[in-house]
């Protein structure tokens, strides 16, 4: 889907002449560490959880398109391809100002990524185990990122990384690992195919080998130590570690969209609200008022 998503908006901007970018994967709603984020209809962001980095700051955003939490610091996506942050820039993490035809935008620990119309990658932030050679990237059409890893999906569908776990945890010669639609990383790397099988290779791995028998998957999210796929009748399966609560979601239905904090789960719903599961200690889970969520 992602894929498909990405060359309609180059084709449409070689027809049209347009200048302005067209969303490859717009994420309107994102949990990591101890906090919750969320894109509203009218394009304004909700912030719940850990904010002692005023990642909450973000009440003059307008026009938001699609949101990337990290544990101290925000991203939003702007319609007009621009990006703007809010929280902790003790490493340039938010110095994101300069940044156009942007389609989609990544958070990890104490940097930032976004991927340009021409396939392209930028960054801002620390340079932690040469996360930032994503920069050398070419032909990608999705980016994600998580704690000193950057990764991205090639319009041939393979893989690339750059940071820590990359070659540890993705095995290309793995027989489960078809054509890759998306991949995340939690504690290790949760691989979803596009015949919507699932491959994980990690740290946990041989707890969670069943991962391998989920089908009709069509997006994944990592914790700190659980998987989470959302399955294409809405419905939401999980698996790894529940100490919190965070792999509770079975009788969750209607979802389009989820994401995975450290130690919470949370979906999108399709009349625009949200279900939370897990860790509450920081308030990460207090989204049961939240509405008007944007759609992906």
């Amino acid at each position: 889907m992602k894929r498909n998503i990405f060359m309609l908006a180059v084709i449409l901007m070689i027809i049209t002449g347009c200048s302005k970018p067209l969303s490859a994967d717009r994420n309107t709603i994102s949990a990591d560490y101890y906090h919750t984020a969320a894109v509203t209809k009218d394009g304004k962001v909700l912030v719940t959880g850990y904010r002692s980095y005023s990642q909450d700051d973000v009440e003059s955003w307008r026009h938001i398109v699609s949101v990337s939490s990290d544990d101290n610091h925000i991203l939003g996506l702007k319609s007009d391809g621009t990006v703007v942050a809010a929280g902790n820039n003790a490493y340039g993490q938010c110095e994101v100002s300069g940044w156009t035809d942007i389609i989609e935008i990544a958070t990890g620990f104490n940097f930032s990524i976004g991927l340009r119309i021409d396939g392209s990658v930028v960054f801002a932030g620390q340079d932690a185990y040469d996360v930032k050679e994503c920069t050398w990237w070419k032909d990608i059409e999705s980016i994600d990122a998580n704690a000193y890893t950057a990764i991205g999906i090639r319009i041939n569908g393979t893989y690339i990384g750059s940071g820590a776990g990359c070659d540890e945890y993705y095995n290309p010669d793995d027989p489960g690992i078809k054509d890759i639609a998306d991949i995340v990383f939690g504690s290790g790397a949760i691989i979803l195919n596009t015949d919507g099988t699932v491959v994980y290779n990690g740290e946990f791995a041989d707890s969670v080998q069943k991962i391998r028998e989920w089908t009709d998957i069509t997006a994944v999210a990592g914790g700190l130590y659980h998987a989470v796929g959302l399955k294409n009748d809405g419905t939401v399966v999980a698996i790894g570690d529940n100490k919190y609560r965070q792999c509770e979601v079975s009788e969750w239905t209607g979802i389009v969209a989820i994401s995975c904090g450290w130690y919470h789960t949370i979906g999108l719903r399709e009349d625009g609200t949200i279900v939370a599961t897990g860790d509450k200690s920081q308030d990460q889970c207090d989204v049961t008022l939240w509405e008007d969520i944007a759609l992906p």
